[in-house]
């Protein structure tokens, strides 16, 4: 019973970190971009790539999150 309610701890923890750094990747995109348009500018590819490696975690984090929650 204790590793079962630790565990759902973990994925309550991953979600909230999903939704948080979402949360981050909504205003780092819209700090480089005109009109819904991401920047392509050069001096913006430390931008994007931050943007790349929070979506990254975010889609492992659910997909752990997600992992054994039905057993």
């Amino acid at each position: 019973m204790t590793d079962r309610m630790g565990a759902e701890a973990l994925r309550a923890l991953l979600r909230e970190g999903c939704d948080l750094l979402s949360v981050e990747v909504d205003a780092l995109r819209s700090g480089i971009s005109v009109c819904g348009v991401i920047s392509t500018a050069p001096e913006d590819e430390p931008t994007r790539e931050v943007i790349a490696e929070f979506e990254s975690w975010i889609l492992r984090a659910g997909r752990a999150a997600m992992a054994g929650k039905d057993g």
